[in-house]
């Protein structure tokens, strides 16, 4: 584990393309971040505070990733496999990491194998051992190959995310490589020749075996099981037999953040919820350890007004004098401590279903016209912007001038061609796990869950559309009895891929409608609003009876975001944006084989949508970039036989 500092990441990053388990380039090498086990002392006082998400996910706390200079994530050198940089040397082999302490003493390191050909010290450079000028010597460079665990199809219910260097002398050697362990002359280097493929790419080794690379890639690597390595966990190995894919280092599919993002309600997220989570655990176990008193003196529980009594004199003693420069109301604040040791979480486990609760209740806030003040959600209806689209569709439009948002990272996912991953329900999903089962951050009373994990809070504004329930059901109900043979087969489609990840084909066309649309004002808002698409992002209501959509953008910080895409809720900039969204979405430059599509992009997910009219960066999107289709929405040119879209006169 490398000691000196690597490098610089963004906070974000930390929950999602460098996070725990994926590999990071930085300038001296390719690091893998390692588990929560390794952040127990880095992270002493950055809590976030937001317990619905708390209770969902089943544990004590969240905390954020490491801001300060003074506390770096910990990483480890991955792949170990390396390739000297010297085009006459190309040596391969694997680094010796020298740690130095605090002292500048050179720590000893007794890793012994027949495969060292590097030396790092303090995480640097990685210099080649073999280089024929010592004085001169090359810096090796990552291998680009590593191998995965290919996914049980028996057991669909388990990931484990192990991962390995590609097996260099297995390769080169054969079979026959597990006989030569110990041999000191089996030195390979990689040989490249004139062409670009694979095949002109060749393992040499000095005894005198070479082999080339070709056929490398496929569904598996025949001859070749899984050693049950997970690097970031820094753990023994477990008992593995699955087949390996081989996969680029660099690949995209290598790493995929498994993240649950909730957007606060008030009143949790008032100053004064925030300032009792810092005492919560303190004040827990007062309360256990009054409960334990009166088991031993066989004094019966607390009734409801003793447990009052209880909590008032406690918050008198302990909690009100750290309150004192703050404006609160003690009922409030009574009643949350209350809710505290009613609601302590330690004792929950996963759930195992999605959140949708959770996001009606979002939904519930966002559509209410009289608007929110609070700290960390301010709200206000945008007047006379319902009449901007068409046939009465739209019930209105709500400024979201400040919004909290809090985004979990649960676990992640290597895709190797197993078990497919729930677009709609994230917890339902295998993931390969970022703790140590029974180590440091793993829960006391059940080992196998995480008693916290990672989370970020951000800051942002954003806009909050509400679609006419009574002319969207008319128009789902006139879409699914016209027998639309289009919709049926990708009903048939997802449905395969992601069994139960919609009821029936309403909810399915409800969320096309929904999803259509987001894509299409994202589109059109980054022209006018000063945001990247990859800046904005979208949150979906489309369950029971909800029917929005919500367009935002957050960034760490106190502060947020400065007010660009608030502004365009007024009506007056907000006219010429919906307009271009619904004619745009009439045409595309890939027409007439986009409109007429039965499947297109990932999984072919898609019908009438495409890079060229409806797709925005994939994380802006909330589905990956699928279930989309602008013919939901109108009627494309020349295109009658699609039949008629929600924004058209059904």
């Amino acid at each position: 584990m490398a000691r000196s500092n690597l490098g610089e990441i963004r906070q974000s990053q930390a929950m999602s393309t460098f996070g725990v388990g994926s590999i990071a380039d930085f300038v001296t090498g390719t690091f893998m971040p390692l588990g929560l086990d390794y952040w127990e002392n880095l992270l002493p006082n950055q809590k976030i505070f937001e317990p619905d998400l708390e209770a969902f996910l089943g544990v004590n706390f969240l905390r954020s990733p490491p801001i300060e200079d003074s506390q770096s994530l910990p990483a480890t050198r991955f792949p170990k496999w390396l390739i000297c940089s010297n085009p006459k040397c190309r040596t391969m082999g694997i680094a010796r990491e020298i740690i130095v302490d605090n002292q500048g003493n050179q720590l000893p390191n007794n890793y012994n194998s027949p495969d060292i050909a590097f030396q790092s010290i303090d995480g640097k450079n990685a210099e080649c051992l073999r280089c024929s000028v010592p004085k001169n010597r090359h810096v090796g460079i990552p291998a680009r190959l590593v191998v995965v665990c290919c996914d049980d199809p028996q057991q669909p219910q388990a990931h484990s995310g192990h991962i390995d260097d590609f097996p260099w002398q297995w390769w080169c050697h054969g079979r026959e490589y597990p006989d030569l362990k110990g041999a000191t002359n089996h030195h390979l280097r990689l040989i490249e020749g004139d062409g670009l493929s694979f095949q002109n790419i060749r393992v040499s080794c000095k005894c005198g075996m070479s082999q080339s690379l070709q056929g490398v890639f496929g569904e598996k690597l025949l001859g070749y099981t899984c050693k049950g390595k997970s690097p970031w966990l820094s753990s023994q190995p477990n008992d593995c037999t699955h087949d390996v894919r081989v996969i680029q280092r660099g690949a995209t599919s290598l790493h995929a953040p498994v993240v649950l993002t909730y957007i606060s309600i008030p009143p949790f997220t008032e100053e004064l919820g925030k300032t009792l989570a810092i005492y919560r655990e303190d004040f827990l176990d007062k309360w256990i350890d009054n409960a334990y008193t009166l088991s031993q003196n066989n004094i019966p529980p607390l009734n409801d007004d003793k447990k009052l009594e209880w909590i008032n004199n406690k918050y008198d003693a302990l909690i009100k004098p750290k309150l004192a420069g703050l404006a609160h109301d003690r009922n409030q604040a009574i009643n949350i401590l209350k809710n505290i040791i009613e609601n302590p979480h330690q004792d929950q486990a996963y759930t195992g279903s999605d959140s949708s609760s959770r996001k009606s209740s979002e939904y519930i806030e966002l559509s209410k016209e009289n608007g929110s003040a609070r700290a960390d959600f301010q709200t206000k209806f945008s007047p006379n912007t319902h009449s901007l689209f068409p046939h009465n569709s739209m019930e209105g439009v709500v400024k979201v001038h400040r919004l909290r948002e809090v985004s979990a990272m649960l676990g992640f996912r290597r895709e190797t061609g197993g078990a497919s991953i729930n677009l709609f329900r994230i917890t339902d999903q295998p993931i390969a796990p970022i703790f140590l089962p029974g180590g440091s951050a793993a829960r006391q009373n059940n080992p196998a869950k995480p008693s916290w994990l990672p989370a970020i809070d951000l800051r942002g504004e954003g806009l909050f559309f509400r679609l006419n329930k009574e002319r969207l059901d008319k128009f789902l109900k006139y879409k699914v009895e016209s027998k639309n043979n289009r919709l049926n087969e990708l009903f048939n489609r997802i449905c395969l891929a992601n069994p139960n990840s919609f009821q029936d084909k309403h909810i399915l066309a409800k969320t096309i409608v929904i999803h259509t649309l987001s894509h299409l004002l994202i589109r059109q808002l980054t022209v006018s609003c000063g945001y990247s698409s990859a800046s904005l992002k979208e949150r979906l209501y489309a369950d029971t009876d909800d029917c929005g959509l919500l367009i935002y953008t957050s960034t760490p910080g106190a502060d947020g975001t400065r007010g660009g895409l608030v502004r365009m809720g007024e009506r007056a900039r907000l006219q010429p944006i919906v307009e271009s969204a619904i004619e745009n979405a009439r045409w595309c430059s890939a027409d007439p084989i986009c409109c007429t599509s039965l499947g297109q992009g990932a999984d072919g997910m898609n019908l009438a949508a495409c890079h060229g009219c409806a797709l925005v960066p994939e994380t802006s999107c909330e589905l990956h970039n699928k279930i989309l289709d602008r013919a939901m929405l109108v009627c494309p040119r020349g295109m009658e036989k699609l039949g008629l879209g929600y924004f058209d006169d059904f």
